[in-house]
């Protein structure tokens, strides 16, 4: 019996201590998740925008050079971020083909054309869907046009976009995630009510 009492006694202040262990590491390091998730957002919108940024200079280039501004689509709240020039960024996410896709998509609503494009989050086969993350491949969307929407088949090259070879399906539930996410908010971007 005794050894019974010892036994749960010891597991009892063996869960305490290390219950408050885990409690202590998550208050400690939760503001700093927050904080490099807040990094992450930003430079991604500034790399989208085409701003020139360093490490050191990510908060003061996106105080000075970017303006933030919230809006409604679909009952969901979700922010806008304006360069100097005007053109207009926001965050999409989507299900890419073994999980979501999310970064920043800068367009000129006027022409529906794509600014620039970059990926945050993904989690493709690594090196072969992961590619989509690549610079290489994102600048192929500059300047394209949602007429009505790009695509890997579009007869017009102005809408037409190249697939990953060996990541079809990668490179096609990209392009998909990126025509949804615009056609929610062309009307907001072009100011129609």
């Amino acid at each position: 019996m005794k050894d019974i009492i010892k036994m749960l006694l010891f597991v009892i202040i063996m869960g305490t201590i290390l219950s408050t262990a885990i409690v202590g590491v998550d208050s400690w390091t939760s503001p700093l998740i927050a904080k490099n998730n807040e990094i992450k957002i930003k430079t991604s919108v500034l790399k989208a925008l085409g701003l020139e940024y360093t490490k050191d200079t990510i908060e003061l280039v996106f105080s000075n050079k970017i303006t933030t501004k919230d809006a409604v689509i679909n009952d969901n709240q979700v922010k806008l971020y304006y360069s100097p020039d005007n053109t207009v960024a926001f965050q999409y996410q989507g299900a890419g083909l073994w999980g979501d896709i999310i970064g920043i998509l800068a367009v000129n609503a006027q022409e529906d054309s794509i600014s620039r494009v970059s990926i945050f989050q993904q989690e493709e086969t690594p090196g072969l869907g992961s590619r989509i993350g690549d610079d290489a491949y994102l600048n192929q969307y500059i300047g394209k046009v949602f007429d009505p929407e790009i695509s890997s088949k579009a007869s017009s090259e102005k809408s037409k976009v190249d697939v990953i070879t060996g990541a079809t399906l990668s490179s096609e539930a990209f392009i998909k995630i990126l025509n949804e996410e615009y056609s929610k908010y062309k009307n907001l971007l072009k100011g129609v009510k």
